[in-house]
C-alpha cells in the first residue's frame, strides 16, 4: 500500500524544496542581469587571443591584451589565466582547438560575471570563512612537503647537511641539477607541480630559461635515445621456431596458442617550457 504522510510529517522536507527553489530561481534572475548591469561586453579578437594564450600559457600570464570589458574595468588575459588554470588538464588542451568564436564569446561572459561577482562580495564584506582558509593552508602546506620531499631540499635535509646559509643555497642547487638529471635517465618519476603553486612560485621567484642548459638537455635526450636503440639491436632475442602445434582429439583443426596479456604502456608527465612576454 502506499501511504502519504501527514503534512505535519513532511513540512521541514517540504519547506527545505521549496526553498532551494526560490534560491535557485532568484540566483538565475540575480545572474542574467549581471551582464546588463556591469555593461558586459567581449571585444572583438577574443577567440584567437585566448587560443592563443591556451596554446602558450606562461607568456600569457604576462599578456595585457583585452579580451573584454565591463563597467569600471577590463578583463585582460592575465586575467582569465587563474581560471585557465583552474580547469582541469583535458579542458585546457581543448581550449586550443574551438574555432567557435561565439561559443569562446559566452565563455568569457561566464568568466567576467564571476569577475564582478567577486568584486560585489567584496563590496558586501563577504570573507572565507577560518575554515576555508585553514583548509588552503593545509592544502598548500602539503604540496610543498610532496616536492620539496621529491627534490630532496626539505628543511630537514638541507638543515642537516649544510649549516651556513650560502652553502644552503648551493647545496639546493644541486639537488635540483641532481633531480632533473635523474629525470633525464629515467631514475626518478617527475613530481608535476599544482599549476596555481606554479604560477605563484614564477611570480614571487626569480627564474630564467638558459639556451645552454636547454641544449644540455637536448644533447643528453640524444645520447639516451642513441644509447637505448643500440641496446635493443644488440639485445634483440633470435626468432624462436614453433614448435608445431599439437591436433585436439576428434579434430582435425590445429590447437589454439593463448597469448599472454601485454601490459598496457606506462604514462608519463611531460613538463612543458616556454619563455615569457605579453602585449597590449
Amino acid at each position: 500500500m502506499i501511504r502519504r504522510p501527514p503534512l505535519k510529517d513532511a513540512r521541514a522536507d517540504f519547506k527545505a524544496g521549496v526553498e532551494d527553489r526560490l534560491v535557485a530561481r532568484l540566483d538565475t534572475t540575480f545572474l542574467s542581469g549581471l551582464e546588463q548591469r556591469w555593461e558586459i561586453t567581449v571585444r572583438a579578437g577574443a577567440g584567437a587571443a585566448l587560443r592563443a594564450a591556451a596554446a602558450d600559457p606562461i607568456r600569457a600570464e604576462r599578456s595585457g591584451t583585452v579580451l573584454a570589458t565591463y563597467k569600471g574595468g577590463k578583463f585582460r588575459v592575465s586575467d582569465f589565466m587563474p581560471w585557465f588554470y583552474a580547469m582541469g588538464l583535458q579542458q585546457q588542451n581543448q581550449l586550443s582547438t574551438i574555432t567557435d568564436d561565439s561559443r569562446i564569446a559566452d565563455y568569457l561572459k561566464t568568466l567576467v560575471r564571476n569577475e564582478v561577482l567577486l568584486k560585489e562580495a567584496n563590496d558586501q564584506n563577504v570573507r572565507l570563512t577560518a575554515r576555508d582558509v585553514s583548509d588552503l593552508k593545509e592544502q598548500l602546506s602539503r604540496d610543498l612537503s610532496l616536492l620539496s620531499i621529491a627534490l630532496r631540499i626539505d628543511p630537514a635535509s638541507v638543515r642537516d647537511s649544510a649549516r651556513d646559509a650560502s652553502k644552503r643555497a648551493d647545496l639546493v642547487a644541486r639537488r635540483v641539477d641532481q633531480y632533473l638529471d635523474d629525470i633525464a635517465n629515467d631514475r626518478q618519476r617527475f613530481m608535476v607541480v599544482p599549476q596555481l603553486l606554479s604560477v605563484r612560485l614564477r611570480a614571487q621567484g626569480k627564474w630564467e630559461v638558459v639556451s645552454a642548459g636547454v641544449d644540455r638537455a637536448l644533447q643528453r635526450a640524444i645520447q639516451l635515445r642513441a644509447s637505448a636503440d643500440s641496446v635493443t639491436n644488440t639485445v634483440r632475442p633470435p626468432a624462436s621456431t614453433p614448435s608445431p602445434a599439437v591436433p585436439r582429439i576428434g579434430s582435425q583443426e590445429p590447437a589454439a596458442v593463448q597469448s599472454l596479456p601485454t601490459a598496457p604502456p606506462p604514462t608519463k608527465a611531460v613538463p612543458r617550457g616556454r619563455g615569457q612576454g605579453g602585449h597590449d
